[in-house]
């Protein structure tokens, strides 16, 4: 325990739930602030003027707040891996398309055998662009930690 009688499990849980704050807050304001890539599902904006200010102000204040809480209890900052996390992205991208293939879409009647032929060629280049960027993320990532491993022998 240290001098706020935190344990190291409770301040680990904090720090957990200051992240998700502080990660939602992020994702609210992106949104609110249309800095969104997505092309296909682009949310209408609904808001006022005045509300839009207020939920701007409010979040960039409960980030700041989350921050403050995040010192006052010494929490550690999460580094993450931006390779790890693209990686996790497209891994989930190629699942989504595995599972839009026709053969797995037998849970909602068989697709005629011209409209899943179709379908086959039209996922095609989607799943070999994912594949693609799988695996220079897998090359990428075996050449980066070679040259990391050299530079260690290097210092010893």
């Amino acid at each position: 325990m240290d001098d706020n009688g935190l344990n190291e499990h409770h301040r680990r849980r904090l720090a957990g739930s200051a992240h998700l704050i502080d990660a939602a807050a992020a994702r609210l304001l992106d949104l609110l602030e249309g800095r969104t890539s997505a092309q296909l599902s682009r949310p209408e904006d609904t808001f006022a003027p005045q509300e839009r200010e207020f939920l701007l102000a409010s979040l960039a204040r409960l980030q700041q707040l989350a921050e403050e809480l995040s010192r006052k209890y010494g929490l550690r900052h999460r580094r993450r891996d931006l390779r790890r996390l693209v990686a996790a992205e497209l891994s989930e991208v190629w699942c989504i398309l595995e599972d839009t293939r026709p053969k797995k879409m037998r849970g909602f009647g068989a697709v005629p055998p011209q409209a899943a032929e179709e379908l086959e060629r039209d996922l095609a280049p989607l799943l070999e662009l994912t594949s693609r960027m799988e695996a220079s993320l897998a090359s990428s990532s075996q050449r980066a930690g070679e040259g990391a491993a050299a530079k260690r022998r290097d210092t010893l």
